[in-house]
């Protein structure tokens, strides 16, 4: 597995430094290659090591400008409605990492070599 990301990462260093302005910041590309890799969903477990880690989608520049035009009328807070989300979103983490486990499970048996089996030998050799 470490293999395949390494060879993920070189890909994604050569992508973003093919021009010859980032050929010699490839460092400062890093954490671009990293976020990628982190945001998209493995064979292996079916889901993004973000979506693992926090339990949610990562919020792109995007997301983020679209959220400050909303407007919040009301500023009192709800502890309860607060804590009621906090423990949804603690259950859905753990239902993720029951399901990244099975899904690895899975991947395992099925990238797993069978065993060779020896066949006995016909003719018994002499010495």
């Amino acid at each position: 597995m470490v293999e395949r990301l390494i060879k993920t990462i070189k890909h994604g260093i050569t992508i973003f430094c093919a021009t010859p302005k980032n050929i010699d910041c490839w460092d400062e590309q890093l954490a671009k290659v990293m976020f990628g890799y982190r945001c998209g969903i493995q064979a292996s477990t079916k889901f993004s090591p973000f979506m693992i880690m926090t339990g949610r989608t990562p919020c792109l520049r995007a997301d983020n400008y679209m959220h400050s035009l909303i407007v919040v009328i009301d500023d009192n807070v709800d502890v309860e409605v607060v804590t009621t989300q906090f423990l949804q979103k603690m259950k859905l983490i753990a239902s993720i990492h029951e399901n990244v486990l099975l899904n690895v499970e899975q991947a395992q048996k099925k990238n797993k070599k069978k065993p060779m089996l020896l066949k006995k030998a016909s003719k018994l050799l002499r010495v």
